[in-house]
């Protein structure tokens, strides 16, 4: 088994869950059991940059969740975690706070069905452990990068989740969006040399045929051939969270986030399918709802389709689910999650 679980909460309570890894806008705790791995990560930047929890709840199976109190920050937490649709988890409560008050922020979102508990860490690592794992995804390699560096003597060495397949020494990858070759000269997981890795395994890839300098955050490792592509332009059928109230218009320029990259991109083509008679494309709010997380708004369903031009490319999966956010939103910055429609290959 190899999970990766998002802790959300104060650090010092996600540093009981495990060894302390790399350590950067997220940081991983990781633990160890014979052949079985878990890897805590934690958005140590977040609220400041909702790129840290993003990234984690893209990469995460299930969450845990330490809340303090209730604030904006929770209800963005709750709705980012249902555009991610994350549906298992646990739910610790701290300072008096009660189940009965935490209740009806997540009604009809995705961490309805979370489990409060009091179990101490320790003992919820066995718990989760004992569980049935989540079933490979199995297909081409697939491993975003989200650190890099080079070793004296080894030479570069990237840091991801196998989120697709298995990787193995000696296997010739391509690197996204540069599309240059490259191969796996060795293997690292939880500090064990390895021949493969598979799927959910936190690796380090030393490679050849690149630089450091020439690798960044948000490249991808993938298997040729595969659905990963490279676009300066992409059509998205949006489907914004059910509190969004910001006009999404033509020119507005919002953020894509996907395989460890958060890019801004500007909208052209918007229109809208679900809303009420002759609601226009772009205006949400007398649609939608009038509050956050824990009011009880009208259900619409209601589909945008936009296109979202970049000034450099932007690598995603064919067909795959992209977060949408509008950092200038305020309180609430998540818009939802698209899911790409049609974006050109660069041509190279």
């Amino acid at each position: 088994m190899n999970l990766n679980i998002a802790v959300i909460g104060d650090l010092r309570f996600a540093s009981q869950f495990g060894k302390k890894g790399t350590e950067s806008d997220m940081t991983l705790f990781n633990f160890r059991r014979g052949e079985d791995t878990l890897t805590f990560l934690h958005p140590t930047r977040f609220p400041d940059r909702l790129s840290s929890l993003l990234f984690i709840l893209e990469q995460c199976d299930l969450a845990i969740i330490n809340i303090s109190r209730m604030d904006a920050q929770l209800g963005e937490i709750i709705v980012a975690m249902d555009a991610a649709g994350i549906r298992n988890g646990y739910i610790y409560l701290d300072h008096n706070l009660q189940r009965e008050q935490i209740h009806p922020l997540l009604a009809g979102m995705s961490m309805e069905k979370f489990t409060f508990t009091e179990t101490p860490p320790p003992d919820l690592k066995e718990q989760i452990l004992s569980s049935p794992a989540p079933p490979p995804v199995d297909g081409p390699t697939l491993v975003p990068i989200d650190h890099h560096f080079t070793v004296r003597g080894i030479g570069p060495v990237i840091l991801g989740i196998v989120r697709r397949g298995t990787v193995k020494r000696h296997q010739k990858l391509i690197l996204h969006p540069s599309e240059r070759e490259v191969i796996v000269r060795s293997i690292q997981t939880h500090d064990r040399d390895v021949t493969t890795a598979g799927f959910g395994e936190r690796v380090g890839l030393a490679l050849k045929g690149i630089e450091s300098e020439d690798l960044d955050r948000g490249m991808v490792l993938a298997e040729v051939p595969s659905d990963i592509v490279s676009s300066d332009t992409l059509t998205l059928s949006v489907t914004p969270n059910r509190f969004w109230k910001v006009p999404l218009v033509t020119d507005m320029v919002v953020h894509a986030s996907a395989l460890m990259q958060m890019r801004p991109g500007r909208v052209s083509n918007v229109s809208l399918s679900g809303g009420p008679p002759g609601h226009p494309p772009g205006v949400l709010s007398a649609a939608r709802s009038t509050g956050s997380p824990g009011t009880d708004p009208a259900p619409m369903a209601l589909t945008l389709t936009l296109t979202l031009t970049f000034d450099r490319p932007f690598t995603h999966r064919t067909g795959g689910d992209i977060f949408l956010s509008y950092l200038e939103g305020g309180p609430l910055r998540v818009i939802g999650h698209g899911r790409v429609i049609s974006g050109p290959s660069v041509p190279r």
